[in-house]
């Protein structure tokens, strides 16, 4: 077999690109996460639900938001790369009071292991930004 038959094999390919709210599941938890702005920021979890104990770690709310002061990410999409693991991508922060943009684009990879889940964040400059106030990610249900 070639090296690339070998490759294509063995890479992963994303199942599903959408921009409507993504659930991941195993045996252990749910999470969903959405990639719009709507009543919560784009790129977070709307459910963290614990099967064993029955709680929504975000109760309903968002949990693992992204911001820098009144920016936050602007609507994106989420790619699925199967049931437990997705990443959300959007091209940059935004400010919706005042329509302020700032050249950060935003990468955010879900992954649920076992009893846990895993957060990557990438940020990209994709023009001249500079953070005034500090980047922040809630994990509590706010």
């Amino acid at each position: 077999m070639s090296l690339i038959m070998l490759l294509l094999i063995t890479c992963s390919f994303p199942i599903s690109v959408d921009s409507s709210p993504d659930t991941l599941q195993n045996a252990y938890l749910r999470a969903v996460i959405t990639p719009i702005t709507s009543g919560v920021r784009a790129g977070s979890l709307l459910e963290l639900y614990d099967f064993e104990s029955g709680i929504d770690l975000a109760n309903g709310k968002q949990f693992g938001g992204i911001q820098c002061g009144p920016f936050i990410p602007m609507n994106g999409e989420i790619i699925c790369y199967g049931d437990t693991m997705a990443v959300f991508t959007c091209p940059g922060l935004i400010d919706y009071s005042t329509s302020d943009e700032l050249p950060i684009a935003v990468t955010i990879t879900w992954t649920l292991v076992g009893r846990g889940l895993e957060i990557g964040i990438q940020l990209e400059a994709t023009g001249d930004a500079e953070f005034w106030i500090p980047l922040e990610i809630d994990f509590i249900a706010t």
